[in-house]
C-alpha cells in the first residue's frame, strides 16, 4: 500500500524506502541510513510509495516517511526518488 495515496498495489509496482538497521555497537547518536530498496530484500523498516510524482510530493508534504520511520529524510533521498520516477516515465 502506498503511504501517500493509500492505494493497494502489487509490491513490484511500488518504490520501497528503507531505514537500515544500525549495528548493536553503534553509538547512541548515530543516525540510521535511508536508502531506496530496488529489490525489496533489504533488512530494516520500510515505507512503500507509488512511482508517481504526485505521490512523492504528497509523501513529502505529509511527512509520512519521517513519521513512519522516525528519522529525518535527507534532501538527497527526495532528489533520488524524483530522478527515478522521471527516468522511469521517460523510458
Amino acid at each position: 500500500m502506498c503511504a501517500a495515496c493509500r492505494t493497494n498495489r502489487n509490491k513490484r509496482e511500488l518504490i520501497r524506502v528503507v531505514r537500515l538497521a544500525l549495528p548493536k555497537d553503534a553509538p547512541k547518536d548515530t543516525v540510521p541510513a535511508l536508502v531506496i530498496d530496488d529489490k525489496g530484500k533489504l533488512n530494516g523498516r520500510g515505507v512503500y510509495v507509488c512511482a508517481d510524482v504526485g505521490c512523492i510530493k504528497k509523501l513529502r508534504k505529509i511527512r509520512a516517511v519521517e513519521r513512519m520511520l522516525k528519522v529525518q529524510v535527507p534532501e538527497t533521498l527526495w532528489e533520488e526518488l524524483q530522478c527515478r520516477i522521471t527516468t522511469t516515465t521517460n523510458s
